[in-house]
Order: C-alpha cells, then sequence, then structure tokens
C-alpha cells in the first residue's frame, strides 16, 4: 500500500502524539504544523519512515512537486541513500503530468467527500440538534479506510502510462497517453526528442562517459526552464484553501458516463485556441507486426472516420460555430477512448491506429498550417491596403492645400504696390488699407499661428 501521511495545522506536538494513536496501518502516519505547510523537517521525517530502509538494488524516481523545500540539497541526499533519485516537476506542469493531480486526488477526494457525508448523516440521526463535525480522529479513520482501496491506486498507477512518464521507449506505447499530456506530448514533439536523448545515453555509454555517482546523476538533472510564473511554490503556497474546492472538472459516477474510460478524455482545445498544428507524422514511429486482413481494415475504416470528424473540426471552429463545435468533440473522445479501450486487448491494433492519426493529424496540421499562412497573407495585403489608401487620401489633401496655396500667392502677387498705399499719405485712405488686409488674411490663412499681439493689432495694418 503506498504511504500516506496526514498534516493538521496546529502548535506543538501534544496534538501530533495523540493523533498517532487513531493510526492503525504502518503505510500511515499524521503530522502537525503551524502553518499547516510542509518545511525541510517534516519531508525529512518522511522520506525516512516511508521510504524503503534496506535497498533492493533497483533505483528509483522519486518525482516531486516544484515546492521550494522538496528541491534541498539534503532532501536529495536522504533519497540517494534509500535508492531514489529525486527530481521535481517544473512548475505550472503539476495538471498536466503529476499523476497525483490527474489520476488520483480527485477520486480520492470524491470518495472522502462521500464518506464525509455518510458520517455526518449518521451524527444527525443520532442527535438531530446536533450540528455534525469531523474531528481530527474522524478525519483519520475516513481517509484511512478510503485509502484502502487498492482500484483508487492501481488506477493511480495507471496514470503514469497516460501522461507518458511510464511507457516503452521504443514508441509501442504512445497511444495510452492522452488528456492535457497528449496535446503537449504532440506539440513538443517528444518522440523525437526522446530518440535523441536515447542516442545521446548510448553514446555516452558507449564512450565510458557515465558515472553512476550522487554527482554523475544530478549533473544530468537538468533544472526545469524558468518561466516567471510558479516556478517556484512557497512555503504555505501548498496549504488548502477555498480555491481547494473549486474543481475544474467533477468527479463522475461510473454510471454517468458511457466508458469506462471517460475519465481519461484528452482536453482539445476550443477554436483557436491550442497548438496550432502537430508534426507527429513528421516523427519516427515504430512498425510494429503486420496486421490480419480484417484488422487492417477495421484501423483504415476508423482511420477515416478520424479524418472526416477532424477535418469537420477544423471547418467548425474556422467558422466559429461552436454549439457544433462541441458536439464533433464529443464524437472524437468516444473515437478515442474506443480505440484505447481496444488497444488493451490488441497493442499492435492501437500502435497501428496511432500511426495512422499521427499521419492524418500531421496532413491536416499541414492545411491548418497553410490556412493560417494565408489568412496571413491576406491580412497583409489589407493593411497595405488601408496604409495606400491612406497615403492617397494624405496626398490628396496636400495636394489641394497646395492648390490653395498657390491660388492665395497669385492673388496676392496681383496686388501692386500701390494698391496698398504706396507713396501716399498714412498709406492711402480707405481702399489701400482693405487691401493689405485681404493680401495679409490670405497669406495667414496658408501660415504659421500668429502671436497674440499680431491678433491685436491685425486691423492696423
Amino acid at each position: 500500500m503506498p504511504p500516506l501521511e496526514m498534516m493538521f495545522k496546529a502548535q506543538g506536538d501534544r496534538l501530533q502524539a495523540r493523533l498517532r494513536h487513531y493510526l492503525t496501518d504502518s503505510w500511515a502516519s499524521v503530522v502537525t504544523s503551524p502553518r499547516g505547510s510542509y518545511r525541510e523537517e517534516h519531508l525529512l521525517a518522511y522520506m525516512e519512515r516511508h521510504l524503503p530502509q534496506s535497498w533492493d538494488g533497483r533505483w528509483r524516481i522519486l518525482l516531486c512537486d516544484a515546492f521550494a523545500p522538496q528541491g534541498l540539497e539534503s532532501l536529495k541526499r536522504l533519497a540517494w541513500q534509500r535508492g531514489f533519485v529525486l527530481v521535481q516537476i517544473g512548475g505550472g506542469c503539476t495538471g498536466t503530468i503529476q499523476v497525483n493531480d490527474t489520476d488520483l486526488h480527485q477520486k480520492l477526494r470524491h470518495d472522502y467527500q462521500q464518506e464525509e457525508m455518510r458520517t455526518a448523516v449518521e451524527q444527525m440521526r443520532e442527535d438531530p440538534t446536533r450540528v455534525p463535525s469531523m474531528r481530527p480522529a474522524d478525519c483519520i479513520g475516513v481517509l484511512a479506510d478510503v485509502w484502502r482501496d487498492t482500484a483508487l491506486h492501481e488506477r493511480a498507477a495507471e496514470g503514469f502510462s497516460r501522461v507518458g512518464l511510464a511507457i516503452p521507449l521504443d514508441g509501442t506505447g504512445d497511444w495510452q497517453i492522452v488528456r492535457e499530456a497528449r496535446l503537449a506530448w504532440d506539440a513538443l514533439e517528444m518522440p523525437r526528442e526522446r530518440a535523441k536523448a536515447c542516442a545521446a545515453v548510448a553514446a555516452d555509454f558507449e564512450a565510458g562517459r557515465l558515472d553512476w555517482t550522487y554527482e554523475g546523476v544530478y549533473s544530468l538533472v537538468v533544472p526545469f526552464e524558468s518561466r516567471g510564473i510558479l516556478d517556484r511554490l512557497l512555503d504555505g503556497q501548498d496549504g488548502g484553501d477555498e480555491s481547494d474546492d473549486a474543481c475544474p472538472r467533477p468527479w463522475r459516477d461510473a454510471e454517468d458516463s458511457d466508458d469506462d474510460d471517460a475519465l481519461d478524455d484528452p482536453v482539445l482545445p476550443l477554436a483557436g485556441e491550442g497548438p496550432e498544428a502537430s508534426t507527429a507524422a513528421a516523427l519516427p514511429l515504430c512498425d510494429g507486426p503486420s496486421l490480419n486482413a480484417e484488422d487492417a481494415e477495421d484501423v483504415e475504416r476508423r482511420a477515416v472516420r478520424e479524418r472526416g470528424l477532424r477535418e469537420a473540426r477544423d471547418i467548425l471552429a474556422h467558422v466559429g460555430e461552436e454549439g457544433l463545435l462541441i458536439a464533433v468533440d464529443r464524437a472524437i473522445h468516444k473515437h478515442e477512448r474506443a480505440a484505447r479501450s481496444r488497444g488493451r486487448v490488441q497493442p499492435e491494433v492501437a500502435q497501428r491506429q496511432l500511426q495512422r492519426s499521427a499521419a492524418t493529424e500531421a496532413e491536416l496540421a499541414a492545411k491548418r498550417r497553410a490556412a493560417v499562412a494565408q489568412d496571413k497573407r491576406a491580412r497583409d495585403v489589407q493593411e497595405r491596403a488601408e496604409k495606400l489608401k491612406g497615403e492617397a487620401e494624405r496626398l490628396k489633401r496636400a495636394k489641394g492645400e497646395l492648390q490653395k496655396a498657390r491660388e492665395t500667392y497669385a492673388a496676392v502677387a496681383a496686388y501692386t504696390l500701390a494698391d496698398f498705399g504706396d507713396g501716399r499719405g498714412k498709406g492711402g485712405a480707405a481702399q489701400p488699407a482693405t487691401a493689405r488686409v485681404a493680401a495679409v488674411s490670405r497669406l495667414a490663412r496658408h501660415g504659421g499661428a500668429m502671436a497674440a499681439y499680431e491678433r491685436d493689432g491685425w486691423n492696423f495694418f
């Protein structure tokens, strides 16, 4: 049975010592913390208590979240002494590849809440005037009862294949990857990266460069790339709060689904979301065993249906038909679930189906890229046309202003100095003054702004 530790937020060790009396299984432990959050001393005590004391000669990977204390040197050293290599998952990735989050906690929480509700109903029956409540001892008993369900852990163990962490390196198990992990797997071209990593390991092994020591192994554990968001979980961030109750996808009982693999549905992006294209078909896939005529025909028939559904989805996403898009997504999900169910019985058929699906997706991805490129070219042409139109309008306005300026200067040039009262006493009578004002006013309409003193003395020119 996998180990289970329950933490309660409390000061001191008295409550912790008292709660330990309620434990009946060696795989269970209880601990208290002032902030309800794990620190270095709690993690070291957990590992001392639950990691195997004796090494059986097999090395294992101890996969942890990016919670800051879990990356401390003291924890890595202790894990190494027990035959484990401690590796942390990059910040923000736990919802995709952390099996506890993807295949364990949701069902665990559902079953615990069901038992908690049953306990509350029993308390109300015994004493209707009492407000039902769960004591720490009750919480320990209920959670331990739920944890004893072996089916819970068997399903969680299968999750390591669903997220791509425990599949054969030859590619024969790639069909088992589902949900967000499948989207990430395709987008990151993982089969190609896996082939490169295997080749590098083989070359280093042949050259004698692999040194199985603490320093040698951890020199190969490359820190995950910093994104600036959720790179490290700090003390207190792992504690529960109101947001913990907001489950992104509520647990569904088996009778609510038409397939036992309902929880394995891959989360497909809506229109305009997710990776623009998959390059799965360009990646190396293993040939696998040949199929008989009946299985080969069935694979081809399913491939044709899948292609039709995915082409329909692309069209609906392009035109924005969200309602129909949801229906097609459901059909695709059902198709994929059926393929996975058959893969458990006939893995060679599943592998061939995966190859056909990858080829289909690559072809459709190429079409999507071509459509995106065409749309971009159309937008670029439209933007250039708008810019040219704006430039033409600007030139037209400039031409009009220039024409007006020419007419103004021509009109002013038609005046003579005599018309402005040259040689007359005080600049002449009213007619020369009117000519001067008219000429200067026309020039002012095409010049810069006048100063205040110029506007005030305008009529005296």
